[in-house]
C-alpha cells in the first residue's frame, strides 16, 4: 500500500533521511477502524508491525510503500516498486 508522503512524522523522515526501509508500528486509532477491531475480536490498542519501503520513481520522486513482508529475506525496493507498479496494469 502506498502511504502519502505527508502520512506521519515517520514517513517523512524517511523521505529526507535517504534511507529506504524503515520500521513502523501501527494502532487503529480512526473510530471505524477500532470499531472493525472490535467487531473481529481483535484489541483495537494492539500494535502491528509493518515495514516501510521507499522507492524512487522514474520521474525522480519517492513514495513510500507499507508492507506486512517481515520475514527473514532482504526484498529490494526496485522489487516493490516494480510490484506495486504491476496491480494498476
Amino acid at each position: 500500500m502506498r502511504l502519502p508522503c505527508g502520512y506521519n512524522a515517520q514517513v517523512k523522515q524517511l523521505l529526507h533521511s535517504g534511507q529506504v526501509k524503515d520500521t513502523l508500528f501501527f494502532a487503529a486509532s480512526h473510530p471505524e477502524a477500532r470499531l472493525l477491531c472490535t467487531k473481529a475480536g481483535v484489541d483495537p490498542a494492539g500494535r502491528v508491525k509493518r515495514h516501510l519501503v521507499r522507492v524512487e520513481l522514474a520521474s525522480g520522486e519517492s513514495e513510500v510503500l507499507v508492507t506486512s513482508l517481515l520475514g527473514r529475506q532482504d526484498f529490494l525496493a526496485k522489487v516493490f516498486a516494480d510490484l506495486y507498479r504491476r496491480r494498476w496494469l
